[in-house]
Order: structure tokens, then C-alpha cells, then sequence
């Protein structure tokens, strides 16, 4: 949770940059340098939260891989309980 609010607060820390950057160097320039300062700061945006995305994504596949190696193990823990349950339940049957 706090790693959220953390990057949530990074971001607008970049984007309150970003603006100053391009209010501050767009003053006394027409109109295209601020529009093209703006489009740069669009574009890096963009390349940041690519790499977030890319970092969730990854992290996502890393979960999911552990979780699938955890299910095989249970999975072949079930069967080997399983084959035990049968020659235990098979060792009753002969008592009786």
C-alpha cells in the first residue's frame, strides 16, 4: 500500500516538475516552443510510466510462476497422501 502512495506521489512530483519546466522555459517563445516543450514532457511521461507498467508486469509473471511451482508441489503432495490413504484404507479392508 505504502509503495503505491509512494509512487503516486513521485509521479505528481514529475509532473509538477515537468510543468515548471515547460511554463518556465516557454516564457518570451511562441506558441510551437511551448507546444514542443509540452510534447517532450508528454513523451517522458510516457517513457515512465512504460517502465512502470513493464516493472508491474514483470513482477506480475514472477508471482504467477511462483504460485504454478507452489500448485505442483501440492499436487504431487495430494497424490503421494493419496497413494497412502489407498494402502492404509487397503490394510483396514484386510483386518476386517
Amino acid at each position: 500500500m505504502e509503495r503505491k502512495e509512494e509512487a503516486k506521489k513521485k509521479k505528481k512530483k514529475k509532473l509538477a516538475i515537468a510543468k515548471v519546466r515547460c511554463k518556465t522555459s516557454s516564457k518570451g517563445s511562441n506558441g510551437s516552443d511551448k507546444m514542443g516543450h509540452q510534447l517532450i514532457a508528454n513523451i517522458k511521461m510516457m517513457n515512465l510510466l512504460r517502465s512502470k507498467v513493464m516493472k508491474v508486469w514483470e513482477d506480475h509473471q514472477a508471482e504467477v510462476n511462483h504460485l504454478l511451482r507452489e500448485k505442483a508441489q501440492v499436487e504431487h503432495l495430494l497424490e503421494k497422501t493419496t497413494i497412502e490413504v489407498k494402502g492404509l484404507q487397503e490394510i483396514v479392508q484386510a483386518v476386517e
